[in-house]
């Protein structure tokens, strides 16, 4: 995990890695580390803390610090394999059953749920085309035209 604003460091637990497990999990985190993905878990938890009693909120945090690991894998996997792709997918696996899904506050770590982790293995294994700009611009038209219109 990552952990740190001002001087971020990435916490390795010990263990038994192989130099590829090493290699995924430094790129991992220099990858939140390169997005300020930190700063971003900071901002979701202020909007917890001052929104305690909202459950909105609470969700659409959950969510945000989902598509934040979602992010961050898909960088790391831009460039990788079917094979390289399930040899990461493992890695994750193997680190979250070592550490018994501990999580940290406002840190980055592997482990956010067994929901993410099921999302997060779908979207390192099969990639997918993305849907958000079509939609984006499927939605701005119809706001023009309905504009026209009126």
């Amino acid at each position: 995990m990552m952990t740190g604003f001002l001087k971020p460091m990435v916490l390795i637990p010990n263990g038994e890695f192989s130099e590829e497990e090493y290699c995924f999990i430094l790129r991992h985190e220099l990858t939140h580390y390169r997005r300020h993905d930190i700063w971003f878990k900071l901002l979701l938890l202020g909007a917890k803390s001052l929104h305690w009693f909202n459950p909105f909120i609470h969700w659409m945090c959950r969510q945000a610090e989902s598509d934040l690991e979602i992010g961050c894998d898909e960088e790391v996997c831009a460039a990788f394999d079917r094979e390289e792709r399930h040899r990461y997918c493992t890695m994750i696996l193997e680190s979250v059953r070592r550490h018994n899904g501990e999580r940290f506050l406002l840190s980055t770590s592997f482990y956010s749920g067994k929901s993410v982790l099921k999302k997060r293995f779908m979207s390192i294994l099969y990639p997918k085309f993305k849907k958000g700009l079509p939609l984006i611009a499927l939605a701005i038209g119809i706001v023009t035209l309905c504009g026209v219109l009126i």
